[in-house]
C-alpha cells in the first residue's frame, strides 16, 4: 500500500518541527525523531480541513498535477535530417532554418570544426528555441585538429543519452558519435559518423564492420545510422560495394538515394528495417 505525503518543515533553533496539518493519512508511513528526548513525529490518523483546502486551491490554479511524475515524450513519428556543415560556425541561422522549414526533430551535423575549447555558448547557439546540443569533437591528437566535429541538434524535450559503448570504442578511421533516443520505446541507437578523405579506405572498413557488430550485439535498440563516409559507389546514389555488404549485413534500410551536388553520395542514412515498420522522415542532405 502506497500513499503520497507532502512534508512542509523548517529548522528552528536545534529542533525540526514538521507541520502535520498538511496531510493525513490512516496509515503511518514515517516518522522523525529530531532530537535524543524528542517525541517521534507521526501523521495525524483523522482528515485535515486545512490540508483538503490547500490542495484543493492548489489543484484549481491549474499547474499542480495530482500525480506528478517525470516529463515523456511519446515519439510516433521521428522527423531526422543529416548534414555535412562544413563547419558551423557563423552558420546558426542557416541550421535554425533548415530545422524550422523541415519541422524536423534531429539535426545530426559533421564537419562542425568546433574544438574542444569551443566556448560552449557558441555551441549551444546553433540550437533554436526548444532544442538542445550534444556534441563530440575531433580528437587533439589527430592529424588534422583543427577540422570534423559531430553535433546532434535535437528537441529539448527529447531524452537522449550518450550510449555507454561510447567509452570503449574509439576508431582511429573515422569520428564516431553514438547516443541512445530513449523517449520511445523500443530506444533508438543513433550512430553519427564521418570518415575523412585523407584517412585510410580499407582500416575504416575492418573498424566500421567492428563498429556496427559491437553495437548491434550490445542492444536491442532499433539503428539509425547518418554521416558523410565519403565511400562512393559506381553511381551517385549508391555507396561502395564493401561499405554496402557491412550495411546489409545487419539488415539496414536504406532511406536516402539523392546524390550530393559533386555527384557523390556522401551520406549514408538507413535504420534497421521493422516488419511491417515504415521509415523515417527525412530532411535534405548535401
Amino acid at each position: 500500500h502506497t500513499c503520497n505525503i507532502y512534508l512542509l518543515f523548517h529548522r528552528c533553533h536545534s529542533s525540526l518541527h514538521i507541520s502535520s496539518s498538511l496531510h493525513a493519512t490512516t496509515n503511518v508511513l514515517l516518522w522523525i525523531r529530531p532530537s535524543v528526548s524528542a517525541l517521534p513525529f507521526r501523521p495525524r490518523p483523522g482528515l485535515s480541513l486545512n490540508a483538503t483546502l490547500c490542495a484543493s486551491l492548489l489543484l484549481a490554479a491549474g499547474d499542480v498535477e495530482m500525480n506528478p511524475g517525470p516529463t515523456k515524450c511519446s515519439i510516433s513519428t521521428l522527423q531526422f535530417g543529416y548534414i555535412n556543415i562544413c563547419s558551423a560556425i557563423r552558420k546558426s541561422a542557416l541550421i535554425h532554418d533548415l530545422i524550422s522549414s523541415h519541422h524536423l526533430d534531429i539535426l545530426a551535423l559533421s564537419e562542425t570544426r568546433f574544438q574542444h575549447d569551443t566556448p560552449t555558448a557558441i555551441i549551444n547557439d546553433i540550437a533554436p528555441s526548444g532544442f538542445s546540443v550534444r556534441h563530440v569533437p575531433r580528437q587533439p591528437t589527430a592529424l588534422h585538429p583543427k577540422g570534423g566535429g559531430l553535433a546532434l541538434v535535437h528537441r529539448s524535450d527529447f531524452v537522449i543519452k550518450v550510449h555507454p559503448l561510447s567509452m570503449t570504442i574509439n576508431p582511429s578511421s573515422f569520428e564516431l558519435q553514438l547516443v541512445r533516443i530513449t523517449s520511445c520505446r523500443p530506444s533508438i541507437t543513433v550512430v553519427n559518423a564521418y570518415r575523412p578523405p585523407s584517412l585510410s579506405v580499407a582500416l575504416f572498413h575492418e573498424e566500421f564492420r567492428d563498429v556496427l557488430a559491437a553495437i548491434s550485439t550490445a542492444t536491442t535498440d532499433r539503428l539509425l545510422l547518418c554521416g558523410d563516409l565519403n565511400c562512393p559507389g559506381a553511381d551517385a546514389v549508391s555507396l561502395s560495394e564493401e561499405l554496402t555488404e557491412s550495411i546489409d549485413e545487419l539488415g539496414l534500410k536504406q532511406h536516402v538515394f539523392e546524390h550530393a551536388p559533386d555527384r557523390r553520395i556522401l551520406d549514408a542514412d538507413r535504420q534497421k528495417a521493422q516488419p511491417g515498420g515504415h521509415a523515417h522522415q527525412h530532411a535534405d542532405q548535401h
